[in-house]
This record gives structure tokens, sequence and C-alpha cells, in this order.
């Protein structure tokens, strides 16, 4: 798009209108809704494409599958990804994420150095 707003080609106009119309996450609400209701949820991610151009508009997600647990829904994805070819575009993920553990560092003045 030129700083004007106009477009160079009908090409780009077509990517713009599909790259702003197109749900890329269907299942938001229905995920939502899982994640707050305690569930562990699978999501599978996979790259979206113009349907006029074919360009690349960016990555979606759907709801695969949901459980009570985290070791289900992690072994449910295990199986999921180990099914995917080397050149496969998609993954699977498990939600909600797992925050990363905090780590403590202390770091020991030179008089507490015991050499």
């Amino acid at each position: 798009m030129r700083s004007d707003g106009s477009y160079s080609n009908e090409f780009e106009a077509a990517w713009d209108l599909s790259r702003r119309t197109i749900d890329r996450q269907p299942d938001a609400d229905k995920i939502a809704a899982l994640i707050g209701a305690g569930r562990c949820v699978v999501v599978v991610r996979y790259p979206m494409y113009c349907g006029f151009t074919d360009a690349y508009i960016g990555m979606g997600a759907a709801h695969c599958s949901d459980f009570i647990d985290r070791d289900n829904a992690e072994y449910a994805a295990g199986i999921l990804r180990a099914g995917l070819d080397e050149g496969d575009d998609h993954s699977y993920e498990v939600l909600p994420k797992l925050a990363a553990p905090i780590i403590h560092t202390v770091q020991p003045d030179e008089d507490e150095v015991p050499f």
C-alpha cells in the first residue's frame, strides 16, 4: 500500500482485503472459554493464504481437542506432532502456556569467595 492509502495494483488490493477480512482464529472464543474453565486445549497453527493471489497472509489457529489435565493434552499433541512430515508447515501446541520458571541467581561478593 502506498503512503496515500492507494494500492499499486489489483493484487495488492486483493491481498490486503483478504488479510483484513479472513478470520485467522475462528475458534478464539471457544479456546478462551475452555481455558477459562480450566481445560488444557490442543491448538493447531497453520499458514493462511490469500484466496485471490495465494500470497501468505499470516498464521491461523484452531481448536483440535481439549483435556482436563495437561499431561493428557501434551500426550495428544505429541501424537499429532509425530504424524507430521518433515516439510509440514503447521504445528500443534497446548494452551495455556506454562510460565517460564523464575531462576534467581545470587552473585557472591568478593569477600564471600572461599578461595
